[in-house]
């Protein structure tokens, strides 16, 4: 198979890193979400307190 000038040859070490990496990442952003969403609803929940509900 020939070999493309884009392709890298990655020792498991390597692999490991950019896969410890990749799932940091994931828990990073998936904390970010969470707070933000956390944060959309105190606002959301804020606006909405002594409103009468509607019939």
């Amino acid at each position: 198979m020939a070999k493309h000038k884009h392709d890298m040859d990655l020792n498991n070490t390597e692999l490991r890193e950019i896969y410890d990496f990749a799932i940091q990442l994931g828990k990073s952003a998936g904390d970010k979400l969470m707070a933000a969403a956390r944060a959309r609803l105190q606002v959301l929940r804020r606006r909405t307190v002594g409103k009468p509900k509607p019939p």
